[in-house]
């Protein structure tokens, strides 16, 4: 079975029509990338089931603690310099909205999917923590997002690394 490589993630803000990169996460562990979409299901009469809404989740690993080609750190509680630390919670604040955008070889898949009315992805809230689970220290950024409809959860295009 063959894996998606991904070459690194980027953080972007959109406001209005306009996405703005706020950061770049390189060197995504392999076997530490989860990224899939659940639907949620509704039970209507003669006990069918519908898909009501969608989940797509996506949980990167890396063993880097700051942006690529910068100082700053990946997680930095209470930050307002600009970086992509402002879009991601360490300890339960409330980070600015943002979505992630994973970079691979063949493939680029945005959390936030493809927005209907500007072809802008969606916002989230995006999450971060160290975690040893794996033998060795790693940086953890996990955002989750739910919308009825699937082509807005996850979108895939041509991969651009």
């Amino acid at each position: 079975m063959s894996r998606l490589l991904f070459k690194k993630a980027q953080i972007f803000d959109r406001t209005g029509d306009t996405e703005t990169l706020k950061g770049t996460i390189d060197n995504i562990t392999v076997e530490g990338l989860e990224l899939g979409m659940t639907p949620d299901t509704v039970m209507v009469e003669n006990e069918r089931e519908l898909f009501e809404s969608y989940t797509g989740r996506v949980v990167i690993r890396t063993l880097q603690t700051k942006f690529d080609g910068t100082t700053d750190d990946i997680l930095a509680a209470g930050t307002s310099n600009s970086t992509g630390a402002d879009y991601i919670g360490i300890g339960g604040e409330q980070p600015k909205e943002g979505f992630i955008k994973l970079i691979g070889k063949g493939v680029d898949v945005t959390l936030g999917g493809n927005d209907a009315t500007s072809g802008l992805p969606l916002l989230t809230f995006i999450q971060g923590y160290r975690s040893f689970e794996n033998g060795r220290l790693e940086t953890v950024i996990v955002a989750q997002l739910q919308d009825v409809d699937s082509r807005k959860v996850l979108f895939s295009e041509a991969g651009t690394a």
